[in-house]
C-alpha cells in the first residue's frame, strides 16, 4: 500500500495503473525474495563451522556500521549544501536554483 501512495500524486489512481504497478511490484519482490532464499541456502553450507559464522557476522556488522557512517556524512553534506552554503549562489535566490 505504501508503494501505491508514493507514486500517486493526488491519491486517485486509475485501476489499470494500480493493476500494472501491483503486478510489477509482485514480480520484482518475488525475484528478490527467491534470490535472498537461494543465497541463504548457499551461504549456510559455508557457515557450519563456528569460526566462519563469527567472521561472517563481524564482516556484516562492519559493513552495516560503514553504511551508517556513510549515510550520516552524506546527509550532513546535503543539509549543509541545501541551507545556502553555496558561495556561487546569487543573493535572494533559492539554494535549489
Amino acid at each position: 500500500m505504501s508503494g501505491v501512495t508514493v507514486f500517486s500524486s493526488n491519491g486517485a489512481i486509475p485501476i489499470e495503473d494500480l493493476g500494472a504497478f501491483s503486478m510489477i511490484f509482485f514480480i520484482v519482490c518475488y525475484c528478490c525474495i527467491s534470490t535472498w532464499a537461494l543465497l541463504g541456502l548457499t551461504i549456510g553450507k559455508y557457515l557450519e563451522h563456528p569460526i566462519h559464522y563469527k567472521i561472517f557476522n563481524q564482516a556484516m556488522g562492519g559493513l552495516l556500521a560503514l553504511t551508517v557512517v556513510y549515510v550520516f556524512f552524506i546527509s550532513k553534506y546535503k543539509a549543509n549544501y541545501s541551507t545556502g552554503f553555496n558561495c556561487y549562489r546569487k543573493p535572494g535566490r533559492s539554494p535549489f536554483m
